[in-house]
């Protein structure tokens, strides 16, 4: 089973959902994350972690809009992204990263 490169983010929307995000690291740089959302649509997102503690991921939603978010990964375990979509508001999720074994 692969190593380092694939986990899981438990994601809380205040006013939405929990969903969970599975994500890839190919080169723990860039990583593809599969999103599922309780009550609406899954959606992919592509991240590209050029210093490993901040990222921009662009995500697209099969019947929704772009959105772009930025998170900030301050110990590699738990992040804050703060998401805008364009037709919506902004929202902010804390995801946490189970350790990796």
């Amino acid at each position: 089973y692969p190593k380092k490169d694939l986990h899981t983010l438990i994601c809380y929307h205040p006013k939405k959902d929990t969903h969970t995000l599975i994500c890839y690291h190919p080169k723990k740089d860039l990583h593809t994350s599969i999103c599922y959302h309780p009550k609406k649509d899954l959606h992919t997102s592509i991240s590209y972690h050029p210093k490993k503690d901040l990222h921009t991921s662009i995500s697209y939603h099969p019947k929704k809009d772009l959105h772009t978010s930025i998170s900030y990964h301050p110990k590699k375990d738990l992040h804050t992204s703060i998401s805008y979509h364009p037709k919506k508001d902004l929202h902010t999720s804390i995801c946490y990263h189970p350790k990796r074994t």
